[in-house]
């Protein structure tokens, strides 16, 4: 397990630190290039994307420098730096079956609790406003959105894709 002496931490050294420790259940992450960046993002503690210039691949792992700013305990970011460094494993890019598996089996081994998100009550944000409620009068099948409503939605043409009857929407203060 990776652990911090400070409260000042060196990110890129954690982030590679757990790599390695992670490696261990999971050896295709030794092979793996990271780079690692300190920045304000919305509504998140972090975030992966793979990135590439054509003939190199490269995972780019964001932490956000509000959260950071605030001292988080170590146990939260490690869980959080695992939970990024997961999706860098083979086809798991998303929270599927075999992301779960993993996150499952990190879980056990380390006794973290990574998960698939974090509840925003957690995070030092506020909710994002909800704009839109989409709702099914059938299934009572509801999706807040915050986006606005346009194509298929504002032509009231739309339909839930779990039992295919025309679908409502509710307009929120």
């Amino acid at each position: 397990m990776v652990t911090v002496t400070n409260t000042k931490i060196n990110i890129v050294n954690f982030v590679e630190e757990s790599r390695k420790e992670l490696s261990k259940l999971f050896p295709e992450l030794q092979y793996k290039n990271y780079q690692v960046q300190v920045k304000p993002i919305k509504n998140q503690y972090a975030n992966i994307q793979l990135k590439t210039n054509g003939f190199y691949y490269w995972y780019v792992i964001t932490v956000n420098k509000n959260w950071l700013d605030k001292n988080p305990p170590t146990e939260h970011l490690q869980d959080t730096i695992f939970h990024e460094l997961l999706h860098s494993c083979n086809e798991c890019m998303n929270h599927g079956k075999r992301w779960q598996y993993y996150a499952q089996r990190v879980n056990q081994k380390y006794g973290t609790n990574i998960s698939r998100t974090a509840e925003y009550e957690e995070l030092p944000y506020q909710k994002p406003k909800v704009n839109y409620e989409i709702y099914c009068p059938t299934c009572k099948k509801v999706i807040a959105t915050r986006n606005r409503i346009t194509g298929y939605l504002a032509r009231g043409t739309a339909i839930c894709t779990k039992c295919k009857t025309k679908i409502q929407i509710i307009k929120k203060n």
